[in-house]
């Protein structure tokens, strides 16, 4: 049981990443919801951040899931996976405040990637002789 969800929490988490592509690829942007990176727009140019923002998402979003399936297929990989992936997700965050389109997206963005961490990091949850 909490197999399933652990691997559908970590599912979810991947493909909420795809907000962030959203105003990235112009398919939906506006006054708050935005591919501008506080950091890297004014550094690098608009063009270089919008892109280096989609492969940030795009990383974020497979590894996520990748974990999921790694989790739920039992593979020892799993857990290098969500660690990356949850490290990348909040560079993201970070960088492109606005990429989600509500205080509530970023909070439960925010809250998965620092359970992730804290769980494999710090807890060592789930134990390895239970979960590979």
């Amino acid at each position: 049981m909490w197999r399933i969800v652990i691997a559908v929490v970590l599912l979810a988490h991947g493909i909420g990443h795809s907000l962030g592509l959203f105003p990235a690829l112009s398919l939906a942007k506006t006054k708050q919801w935005t591919d501008h990176s506080w950091l890297l727009t004014d550094f690098i140019g608009e063009s270089a951040a919008r892109w280096f923002g989609v492969i940030l998402w795009l990383a974020a979003m497979f590894g996520s899931i990748g974990a999921a399936l790694g989790f739920y297929g039992i593979q020892e990989w799993w857990r290098s996976l969500a660690i990356a992936s949850a490290i990348i997700s909040l560079a993201g965050l970070a960088l492109y405040r606005n990429a989600f389109p509500s205080l509530v997206n970023k909070i439960g963005a925010i809250a998965v990637d620092v359970i992730i961490l804290v769980a494999l990091l710090w807890a060592r949850w789930p134990a390895s002789d239970i979960v590979p």
